[in-house]
């Protein structure tokens, strides 16, 4: 090998050396860009996000499960417990799923017009009766922080967009990543509540709401 070169290995599909020349710096960079770029495009090639069919439903909840469980030692895991919460009953509404070509699903989003308990104590910005939520948004953890949550929360809102004219959810108060994606995504809070479910006992939630367009 010549002096001044480098071998810089990337992770993708078919793991791939550059061989970048010294002093170079400018040109490695947008290798480097470039080929994130490549992988980036690539993987978005490779995953759908569609609406689950009902045959589909018991390996939906099984990916719910595999989430939690995956994530027990995080401080901000989902609380969902096989066979108590989410269950196939629990499904109802518009239920979509990203599927990553070779690995299945690896993420998935529940919406429809169920305000959950507690829902009445909201500080809700707009008082109506046509109001969507969203429920139990989960990314498998080797696919987080690859945008895959927002993508599921545009398919949730476009698909409500002809009817509500708000959209509410809840997560857990201490679940900082999620509230994060929230606000960034357009939610504002409506307050905490404390609630008591079978799969978690009791709880602190927060409540937050994103106007789609003003009452008529």
């Amino acid at each position: 090998m010549m002096a001044g070169t480098q071998i810089l290995c990337f992770k993708q599909v078919t793991p791939t050396c550059f061989f970048l020349s010294f002093p170079a710096i400018d040109s490695m960079v947008y290798c480097i860009l470039d080929y994130w770029k490549s992988y980036e495009e690539t993987e978005a090639k490779q995953m759908t996000i569609r609406q689950a069919m009902p045959e589909e439903y018991l390996q939906v909840l099984d990916f719910y499960y595999s989430v939690s469980e995956a994530m027990a030692a995080c401080p901000n895991r989902p609380t969902w417990r096989r066979g108590i919460y989410p269950v196939v009953d629990d499904l109802i509404g518009d239920l979509f799923i990203a599927v990553q070509e070779n690995e299945g699903i690896i993420g998935a989003v529940l919406v429809n017009s169920q305000q959950g308990n507690g829902y009445d104590t909201g500080e809700w910005a707009l008082k109506t009766d046509k109001v969507a939520v969203i429920h139990i948004l989960a990314v498998s953890p080797k696919h987080q922080g690859k945008g895959i949550a927002w993508k599921l929360l545009t398919h949730a809102r476009d698909s409500v967009h002809d009817w509500a004219e708000v959209i509410r959810l809840d997560t857990l108060v201490n679940n900082t990543p999620a509230k994060r994606l929230y606000e960034g995504f357009g939610f504002h809070k409506a307050g905490d509540m404390e609630v008591e479910y079978e799969s978690v006992g009791i709880k602190q939630f927060t409540l937050y709401e994103k106007v789609l367009r003003p009452e008529s």
